[in-house]
């Protein structure tokens, strides 16, 4: 279920100019925070949760947690349900 989430911004400017300038953005996710999602390229298909993302100009790289491993990831590597035919295939090797 796609959405939008706001995020805000904390850049800050050491040396002579000191400054904290907050800024609110808006951007349009596909995965949202809290989500169960799936690796695309995982043999196991272990379960993730969407826990944050990094935004940098031109990208949008999701934060995903599986145990106590958190990892980043692309939207294309996501999907939202379990891949079943790698999960056979890996349990056939």
């Amino acid at each position: 279920m796609p959405g939008t989430t706001e995020a805000i911004s904390e850049f800050a400017y050491f040396g002579t100019i000191q400054a904290i300038r907050l800024m609110k953005i808006t951007i349009d996710v596909a995965h949202e925070i809290g989500q169960s999602v799936h690796l695309k390229t995982d043999p196991e298909q272990q379960e993730r949760i969407v826990v944050g993302y990094i935004l940098s100009p031109g990208e949008l790289l999701y934060r995903l947690a599986c145990g106590a491993e958190v990892s980043n990831h692309y939207e294309f590597e996501i999907i939202r349900e379990k891949d079943v035919l790698r999960l056979v295939g890996a349990s056939i090797n």
